[in-house]
């Protein structure tokens, strides 16, 4: 299930999530309650979001009539080299993977605001509450990944793991060939900590992986001074003071 980074040829993209999520008011980045943690998403009690909603897709929970997408996404041989595991699963095989995958981490599906269809997933694993941080990916199909949808997500899905969960960090690995995906990380406050020589295979040579880490002082201090005004809603609600009308990607 894993997929090593985002997908290549993403194209940059501003987004941030409102003030409040399925009608539940989030908590300021200082006042996550240390009684957060994974089981309490699982069992839906930790702001569980109905729709984190950008200006070109949302995030929601994963659904079980998602599956035939993430099946899809995670055989497709033509990208085996964005996953950790580069053998094809059954059906069968791929609905444990995931059951497994879904009861240790977050994972919420990318939604195209026009189609309404999923066109790929963010995921959030390996919490360590007591050390203060996890590890993320994502992926976005291969059509959307020049229309913003991808960055916009990821945006959207920072800011909610810092809001959301008491945690000081997010890392996230992204391999050489990635190199849009690597910039917009890094545009959004991440730092490469650590770089593992040739530790890939993909379309006929190895390449590096990158160990990036995003920090909760980074963050904020990127979002308020980038993104403050760059906001898209969740539907249904409002936030005052804030233009939505004035956000624009980045060229």
């Amino acid at each position: 299930m894993d997929a090593i980074g985002s997908p290549p040829e993403e194209s940059d993209g501003d987004a941030l999530v409102a003030n409040e999520v399925s009608g539940l008011a989030r908590p300021g980045r200082e006042e996550v309650s240390k009684s957060n943690d994974l089981q309490d998403w699982q069992e839906g009690s930790c702001h569980v979001p109905e729709a984190i909603s950008g200006r070109w897709a949302y995030l929601r929970p994963y659904r079980d009539s998602d599956f035939p997408y993430f099946y899809a996404w995670r055989t497709d041989l033509r990208e085996y080299g964005l996953w950790k595991s580069k053998v094809a699963p059954t059906e069968e095989e791929y609905a444990a993977e995931l059951a497994t995958l879904r009861s240790r981490s977050v994972v919420l599906t990318v939604i195209d605001r026009v189609s309404s269809k999923p066109i790929g997933l963010a995921q959030a694993y390996d919490f360590s509450m007591e050390d203060g941080w996890t590890s993320c990916l994502g992926y976005i199909e291969p059509a959307f990944r020049v229309r913003g949808h991808g960055a916009e997500a990821g945006l959207l899905f920072a800011d909610y793991l810092f809001s959301s969960f008491p945690i000081r960090k997010v890392y996230a690995d992204v391999l050489e060939f990635n190199g849009s995906v690597l910039r917009t990380l890094q545009g959004i406050g991440f730092v490469v900590e650590g770089r593992r020589s040739e530790h890939g295979f993909f379309q006929g040579k190895y390449w590096d992986l990158f160990h990036l880490a995003l920090t909760r002082t980074r963050w904020n201090d990127v979002r308020n001074r980038r993104f403050r005004n760059l906001v898209t809603l969740p539907f249904g609600f409002e936030q005052d003071g804030v233009d939505d009308t004035s956000w624009q990607p980045r060229s």
